[in-house]
């Protein structure tokens, strides 16, 4: 529990900070291209633990390479333009449509 707290009032909105600028700010993973890249690694693991639970080298294999391959989708849909950044350049997020 943090111990900081806000000293302005409730209708002063020049120290508050939105939700929407924390989001457009960071960016971390907020776009298609990251969850593209998360879900195809997931899936590289989940070969990789099978790999583990019934020994077979050929598995553990193709487990890496879907890991990697995870690295190559997410850079693609990026360049795209489904990334963070729109094909445009501008940051994509809450309330700011593709164009």
């Amino acid at each position: 529990m943090s111990t900081e707290h806000n000293d302005a009032s409730p209708g002063d909105t020049a120290g508050a900070v939105r939700e929407a600028d924390i989001i457009d700010e960071h960016g971390h993973g907020h776009s298609i291209a990251a969850w593209a890249g998360v879900g195809v690694c997931l899936l590289g693991f989940l070969i990789l633990c099978l790999a583990i639970v019934f020994p077979s080298l050929v598995w553990g294999i193709v487990g890496s390479v879907v890991i990697l391959a995870s690295l190559v989708v997410a850079g693609a849909l990026a360049k795209a333009g489904y990334g963070v950044k729109g094909a445009d350049g501008k940051p994509v997020g809450l309330g700011r449509p593709r164009r």
